[in-house]
This record gives C-alpha cells, sequence and structure tokens, in this order.
C-alpha cells in the first residue's frame, strides 16, 4: 500500500488535518481531519510500513489483540483507498 503524493498530514491548533498539496490544495472543504490513533495509522502507512506491520505495532502500541487491530488497520487502509488516498 502506498499513500498518494499529493497529501501532508499537519497538525494545526491539536487537530491532526490531511492537507491535499496538489492542485485542489485551495479548496478547504477537502481537508480531512483524523482522530490520534488515524493519524498514526497514516504515518505508519506513509512511513513505507505494510497494513500488516501497522496492525502489528498497533498491537503493541494500544496493547490490544492482534485481530482487533487487523480489523481496525485493513478497515482505515479500505477507506484511504476507497477515497482515492492510497493505492493498494
Amino acid at each position: 500500500m502506498r499513500i498518494k503524493d499529493g497529501y501532508m498530514l499537519k497538525k494545526v491548533a491539536g487537530e491532526n488535518l490531511l492537507i491535499n498539496t496538489g492542485p485542489a490544495s485551495a479548496d478547504f472543504s477537502k481537508v480531512i481531519k483524523l482522530n490520534d490513533t488515524a493519524a498514526w495509522m497514516w504515518q505508519q502507512i506513509a512511513d513505507g510500513n505494510s497494513p500488516e506491520e501497522t496492525a502489528q505495532l498497533a498491537a503493541e502500541k494500544y496493547s490490544i489483540d492482534i485481530e482487533k487491530a487487523r480489523q481496525d488497520v485493513g478497515g482505515f487502509a479500505a477507506e484511504l483507498v476507497k477515497n482515492g488516498l492510497a493505492e493498494p
């Protein structure tokens, strides 16, 4: 999985925001707010970790069952692809 070019995660006034830095960057309706866990998952994937690696890291970080972590990361990854933010 790979995050598409043109998106940047920024922390603004305590909020995690995905900002489009491409041609549509002037359209502020395209800014996406992420909670801290989603921002962490985004960063793991952006850093090159696979969804499976991210799930393993999430299980350790959040002290959750690996199957729950796989479900959560898999759901997040599917939403990224569905919304055009990442490629499988």
